[in-house]
Order: structure tokens, then sequence, then C-alpha cells
């Protein structure tokens, strides 16, 4: 998944369906610094996770969230709309 600079689209979303315990995602900040990244529950609107400050210059990001019983994911992104990020869908993935 990948969200470019100028972008207003600073979101994603996941289906796991609650099959799984833990999601494993890979992320990076493009052009600018996420101020935060937001997982939440998207049918229990519970945050999950926040991660604050993610600098382009620190590269790929491994993030692990306990998702048990979480059927859908959003993923949220603060970041001025002239950052962009990217989230490998090749090597994040649920466990």
């Amino acid at each position: 998944m990948y969200s470019a600079s100028g972008s207003n689209i600073k979101y994603t979303a996941l289906s796991p369906e609650g099959k799984y315990t833990k999601l494993i995602l890979q992320f990076a900040a493009t052009g600018e610094e996420v101020e935060s990244l937001e997982i939440t529950d998207n049918d229990k609107n519970t945050l999950l996770k926040k991660v604050e400050k993610i600098s382009p210059s620190t590269g790929i990001q491994t993030i692990e969230v306990g998702i048990s019983g979480v059927s859908n994911i959003a993923i949220n992104v603060n970041q001025p709309s002239d950052g962009g990020f990217f989230i490998p869908l090749t090597t994040s993935y649920y466990k």
C-alpha cells in the first residue's frame, strides 16, 4: 500500500476476520514525518496501538499489534499532506 506525497489519503483498512492474534505491520514515512499512526478495531472503535513520530530517515519500521478477535482494522496516519507512506504487503503479515 502506498500513499504518495500530496495525497489526502491517510487511511487504510485490513480485514483479518478474527482469525489471528497478531499483526506484524511494516511501515515507512516518505517526504514528511508522520506525527502519529493509530491502529484501531474498526468495529468497536477501540485503539489497539498508537505510534508517535515516524521519520522518513528511520526507514521501514516493524510494528506489532495484538488483534485477537478483531475483524476489521483501520490504520489512520496523521501526517502533513505533502508527506506520504508505504506499507509493504509482502513483509507485513498476520500471525
